[in-house]
């Protein structure tokens, strides 16, 4: 796992082949998580390989790839014992993929990455920006996500010390879309609601419908298709 990482290093500076050289030195299964966080090569790696239907490359990191799953099966309570948790995340989108969320409004979508997400609305919009962007095909969103936790999830897990508030979600974790709209009428602000679906709700999907996620019909309580973005 090590050695796919290292031939990913000409692509990187010399801070990045710093922690690539440590990793090979120090690289323990229990600490993958901290190296996920501090260490940029390493998460932008991990993310793009997961973006990308490439078998050969998430072979070679499989080890990590697992690793950081497994440390996210950790309880992780609520606050004030609800079994009700609100996590935020804010990010630019192309006006393609909001047109694409807005039209699948009650459907399920399908983080194909880890997923990062803080537990501090006001850090999320600090991801998302003000809207103003020179770009004009680019909105900024913000997901605000309810997870119950008195449900198996799929594994997450808050990032201890961390600044941010951070909760890390793992990749495959699938979602309804409850609502979208905009925020306000000046700029390109938007506001989508999540709810996570079980892991029991998840397997289902999976083994009715594979991993493509065409169609989904289960009943009148589920949603009538699913759709991918890589949120």
């Amino acid at each position: 796992m090590l050695g796919a990482f290292a031939a990913k290093s000409s692509q990187v500076d010399y801070g990045e082949r710093k922690t690539i050289s440590e990793l090979f030195l120090n690289y323990q299964s229990s600490s993958v998580i901290n190296y996920y966080v501090q260490g940029i090569f390493f998460h932008r790696i991990l993310n793009h390989i997961l973006r990308q239907p490439n078998l050969h490359d998430i072979f070679c990191f499989r080890h990590a790839i697992i690793d950081l799953i497994n440390s996210l099966r950790r309880p992780l309570p609520a606050e004030d014992d609800s079994v009700s948790l609100v996590l935020y995340r804010g990010q630019k989108m192309t006006i393609f993929e909001l047109e694409k969320m807005k039209n699948n409004e009650r459907q399920i979508f399908s983080a194909a990455p880890f997923l990062s997400t803080t537990m501090d609305h006001r850090i999320a919009q600090i991801f998302m920006g003000d809207g103003s962007d020179d770009d004009p095909c680019v909105v900024s969103v913000i997901f605000k996500i309810y997870l119950d936790t008195g449900q198996p999830m799929r594994p997450y897990a808050r990032v201890n010390n961390s600044a941010e508030e951070e909760v890390l979600l793992s990749p495959g974790t699938k979602f309804i879309l409850m609502s979208c709209r905009k925020l306000h009428n000046k700029g390109q602000l938007w506001l989508f609601e999540l709810k996570a679906i079980t892991e029991k709700q998840q397997e289902q999907v999976v083994l009715n419908y594979g991993e493509t996620f065409l169609l989904l019909s289960e009943g009148s309580a589920w949603p009538t298709s699913v759709v991918i973005v890589h949120i």
